[in-house]
């Protein structure tokens, strides 16, 4: 009987143990978060390796940060931003909670009042892998020379963001052209005619000055829009791209989030790199999948600080979302934006 009741106390204490044996499995080498700004220097230590840290750079639980120089913003995918000084030594946990500041004696934890909460239902992680280089040898995909309207396709929940698009026709005497902007409602009716001037060979943006009241933001709502060469529209369906205003969910969502980041940037306590990285995570997340939202980010963060992995990778996740005509837009950004290795 004495045999029974031990074989019975060694179970229930294997099975009151194991939640706290897997808990401390999970204390390092666990990805929790990424680089959203470096101004300056900074490295981390992980395991017997030194390395120099990146603009998106995925961290995991027991990275060992020093910060060498200028600052550095980190942005848990629980939710939590922090920015980190010159000088300091930062371990991370696997959430703010658990991580501690090794650059004073003794060591210490993070106070309220030097972090942030930027995600209230935190950030999924991204396991796209794909380069802007690859996007070429997508097969049945050409790249000649005919305008790609590029963005805004697919669901909305910003009515100013850009309209993206890349005239590929660079054998033309003069790059400079006179072009047509058309935008459709639901219904076929012409809602915006536009005539402006812009080059060939590059990507284009072009912002509508009445782009609240001629897109309505209602749920659903679709839209086409193309761009052609002034004297060549089209009334062909394909040549036009569409889009849609995305559900009220969504919308309200993406509202709170834009203001709320917008809010923590203009008090100071969120700096201008990490608040358009943060903002296009927020936007790529597959529960949101609103892809042409991000895409303004991402190209201002490859232009206003170079590229990275994490800008090439995801300009290439969205522009594969996008499909069609795509390769020729890859190429050219591509070039101009490609991380050197």
């Amino acid at each position: 009987m004495r045999f029974h009741y031990t074989v019975l106390y060694v179970l229930i204490s294997s099975i009151i143990l194991l939640p706290h044996l897997h808990a401390d499995k999970r204390t390092t080498n666990e990805p929790v978060g990424m680089v959203t700004s470096l101004r300056g220097e900074a490295s981390t230590e992980r395991g017997e390796k030194l390395f120099p840290l990146t603009l998106g750079l995925e961290l995991l639980s027991g990275d060992q940060i020093t910060v060498v120089k200028g600052t550095l913003g980190i942005v848990y995918y629980q939710g939590d931003f922090i920015e980190l000084k010159e000088g300091e030594v930062f371990q991370l946990g696997v959430s703010i909670a658990t991580s501690v500041f090794r650059s004073q004696n003794p060591t210490r934890g993070v106070p309220e009042n030097e972090s942030v909460v930027v995600a209230d239902n935190g950030f999924t992680r991204s396991v796209h892998k794909d380069r802007l280089s690859q996007l070429e040898y997508i097969s049945g995909i050409r790249g000649d020379n005919t305008i790609v309207s590029l963005s805004p396709r697919l669901a909305i929940a910003e009515p100013l963001s850009p309209f993206y698009w890349f005239d590929g026709d660079t054998t033309a005497s003069e790059r400079s052209h006179t072009y047509i902007f058309l935008l459709k409602n639901e219904k076929g009716n012409v809602v915006q005619r536009v005539e402006f001037e812009a080059n060939s060979g590059c990507l284009n943006a072009f912002q509508l000055s009445n782009a609240k009241t001629s897109i309505r933001m209602i749920p659903l709502e679709h839209y086409f829009w193309a761009v052609f060469r002034s004297g060549m529209e089209s009334a062909d369906e394909g040549a036009f791209a569409s889009f849609v205003v995305t559900d009220s969910a969504s919308l309200r969502y993406a509202e709170k989030t834009r203001s709320e980041l917008s809010s923590l940037f203009e008090s100071g306590k969120l700096d201008e790199m990490s608040f358009h990285m943060i903002l296009s995570m927020q936007y790529l997340d597959e529960r949101e999948r609103l892809f042409a939202d991000a895409l303004p980010h991402l190209l201002w963060l490859a232009e206003h600080f170079g590229a990275s992995e994490f800008t090439s990778e995801h300009i290439a996740n969205v522009l594969k979302r996008f499909g069609n005509q795509v390769a020729p837009v890859a190429q050219y950004l591509a070039r101009k934006f490609e991380i050197q290795k």
